[in-house]
């Protein structure tokens, strides 16, 4: 008879536990929030300036600032029209209208950085992680 012994078991789903606390919607926030910035700064760059208000909200901030619906701890990079400022028009810069050309300043921001954000996010968790073992 072949036998197969394996210890350890209690120690590593101990310290598997361990390493995925420190990961949750808050912590996962925090670090979207920093590494969704280069999207915003670029889209920042990219975007038309007539008045510069358009430019000044584009923000990374809870997606409930967005779209004023509770969804947890998410967090989205766009234009911010809260506040009754009046800037309104993103979406038609952004896809243009019956009128006009679009002139997008978002999608492209997003494409460019899209890489740099999953990669910073991936190792931030991954500190978080590394750093309860």
């Amino acid at each position: 008879m072949i036998g197969f012994a394996l210890d350890g078991i209690d120690e590593a789903r101990r310290k598997l536990a361990d390493a995925v606390r420190p990961v949750n919607d808050r912590r996962i926030g925090t670090h979207a929030a920093e590494v969704l910035e280069p999207i915003a700064e670029d889209a920042r760059r990219l975007v038309r300036k007539r008045t510069g208000r358009l430019e000044a909200s584009i923000l990374v901030a809870p997606t409930f600032a967005f779209t004023g619906e509770t969804d947890g701890q998410s967090v989205s990079v766009g234009v911010l029209d809260a506040g009754g400022d009046g800037v309104f028009w993103g979406h038609f810069e952004e896809f243009g209208t019956v009128f006009s050309r679009g002139s997008p300043f978002l999608t492209p921001a997003v494409y460019r950085n899209i890489d740099l954000v999953f990669t910073a996010l991936g190792k931030r968790v991954g500190e978080d992680m590394t750093g309860a073992i």
